[in-house]
């Protein structure tokens, strides 16, 4: 078995961070064995982040005919990592978060689970490339797009709304969706600016914009064309677009732990709602 062990007043370093002890007092037995490996989690400057792989070495419970029983589990160090191996780095690919925004509320228990697939995503950086991807962009999207991206799914695969999340589908939809819904977009407005420009002065362009009222129009709120136009250019090559292009090929034949796909297989999307 593999585990994550939370840090805490539970929880003390010895021997120059060479070995641990965990100590828990719970109804529970608990189920770990010598030889389990074990990643600790620790909040660093504000963050949790894994630091460490132990190896645990001895268990021993104190009364283990009581209700409640005193554990200690004794722990080997087996590497420090190098760099950081921040939490929020590995969200997409550990199953029992669905709180992206905030993960930590996922690990409330001093000690968790981890499969196979979750160990090897930490330890070796093998993440679940595809479902990250997924995720990162769907969490990083304004709710107007967040909903018009389920709305879009649910008349293109509805099954993928109901625990049945195939991400090398769902990829795929969600790179047709930033193509028509951002990226064709962003190039109108550019291309409709540099009509503006061509006929209007620079001083009259950077005043126009677009207000929800015209009655009511106020430089608060007046979204300006100018500023947009620029944000757009700076980010829009950052942005992966239609699968016909060279960044969409790429992405869906990535090739990510087959684990992945058996361990998330009933699980839904990877979002939160802004």
């Amino acid at each position: 078995m593999k585990w994550i062990f939370k840090t805490g007043d539970h929880f003390q370093f010895n021997n120059e961070g060479q070995k641990a002890t965990a100590l828990f007092e719970q109804r529970r037995i608990f189920t770990g064995k010598a030889g389990d490996y074990v990643l600790v989690l620790e909040k660093k400057k504000g963050e949790w982040e894994f630091i460490a792989q132990f190896q645990i070495t001895e268990i021993d419970v104190e009364a283990p005919e009581d209700e409640y029983k005193q554990i200690t589990v004794t722990l080997g160090l087996i590497k420090q990592f190098e760099g950081d191996k921040l939490l929020e780095d590995y969200v997409y690919s550990l199953k029992r978060i669905s709180n992206y925004a905030y993960p930590i509320k996922h690990f409330a228990r001093k000690y968790s689970r981890l499969h196979d697939a979750e160990f090897e995503a930490i330890v070796e950086d093998k993440i679940y490339v595809k479902r990250t991807i997924v995720g990162t962009i769907l969490n990083a999207m304004h709710r107007d797009h967040q909903e018009g991206f389920i709305s879009y799914i649910a008349n293109e695969s509805p099954e993928l709304l109901t625990g049945n999340s195939d991400m090398d589908k769902v990829l795929g939809l969600l790179l047709i969706y930033l193509d028509f819904a951002i990226i064709k977009p962003a190039q109108y407005l550019i291309e409709s600016a540099e009509i503006l420009q061509s006929i209007i002065s620079e001083k009259e362009f950077a005043d126009v914009g677009f207000g929800l009222d015209i009655e009511k129009i106020t430089p608060k709120n007046t979204q300006l064309i100018k500023p947009q136009v620029s944000a757009i250019i700076e980010h829009l090559s950052n942005i992966p677009g239609h699968p016909n292009q060279i960044f969409g090929f790429q992405v869906l034949e990535l090739k990510d732990n087959p684990k992945f796909k058996r361990l998330f297989k009933n699980s839904r999307l990877p979002l939160t709602l802004n």
